[in-house]
């Protein structure tokens, strides 16, 4: 199977799985799929999981209180 052809099909099953509501692992077993290749394949791909998660980012203000020199270096 040529590679447009290997990555249109994998495209499908996972669009297959997505509609069919059951688990990945449910859905790999009802249509004997190793697991492990839905996997490579789905990274291979770049297919996201069922439910991408929102990566929160937030900012956090850090304030640095510096000491203030009270003796001066030796080594100078």
């Amino acid at each position: 199977m040529a590679k447009h052809k290997k990555s249109a099909h994998w495209q499908s099953v996972f669009q297959a799985q997505r509609e069919s509501g059951l688990s990945i692992v449910h859905f790999c077993q009802q249509n004997h799929i190793n697991i492990s290749t839905y996997y490579a394949w789905r990274k291979r791909l770049g297919e996201s999981k069922q439910t991408p998660k929102q990566k929160s980012h937030q900012l956090v203000p850090l304030f640095v209180n510096e000491p203030t020199a009270t003796k001066t270096s030796s080594l100078i």
